[in-house]
């Protein structure tokens, strides 16, 4: 069977014209056609419909997401941008601030100092005023020495008085 088959095969020509196996050709081929058609054909648009259409979701998906991301990034950068803003006003305002106490510092500082410079003068002055006082009472001691050594005597409350006063008074004018 299998010599004879092989036989039927070396006798074939593919240019010779035979009906037979052009009918059993179409006939076999319209039946594949159909069972394809009728069982294979529609789940097999179905499922590539299917595809097509999760392909389309997922396009859709994908470019949402990238919107979405787009806007997150220019939110993100408006946030950084005010960020940025906030902490150059905080920088700026904390400079201000900083100049403002030294400037404060400075003029209490001048002002303490004023003081000091105030009290040593009212010091001074009151040194001074004291050394005055002090040489004048000198002053009269001496002049009331001299006197007692010129008179040769002692010279009692009334002659002190009225000579001091005489010093007091001389020295006033010179």
């Amino acid at each position: 069977m299998i010599a004879r088959s092989f036989n039927l095969l070396i006798d074939w020509d593919p240019l010779k014209f035979d009906p037979g196996t052009l009918f059993w050709t179409w006939a076999v081929f319209g039946l594949v056609v159909f069972v394809i058609a009728k069982f294979a054909w529609g789940p097999l648009i179905a499922s590539l419909e299917a595809r097509e259409k999760k392909m389309e979701e997922g396009l859709s998906k994908a470019e949402r997401a990238e919107a979405e991301a787009k806007r997150a990034a220019a939110e993100t950068e408006t946030r950084l941008k005010e960020a940025y803003a906030k902490a150059d006003q905080i920088v700026e305002e904390t400079r201000a601030r900083g100049e403002k106490l030294a400037k404060e510092l400075e003029a209490e500082a001048r002002a303490a100092a004023d003081k000091v410079l105030q009290r040593a003068r009212e010091e001074i002055a009151l040194a001074k005023q004291q050394a005055v006082e002090e040489m004048r009472v000198q002053a009269v001691d001496l002049a009331l020495e001299a006197a007692s050594s010129v008179l040769g005597r002692s010279v009692n409350q009334d002659d002190h008085r009225r000579l001091a006063s005489a010093a007091i008074d001389q020295m006033k004018r010179g």
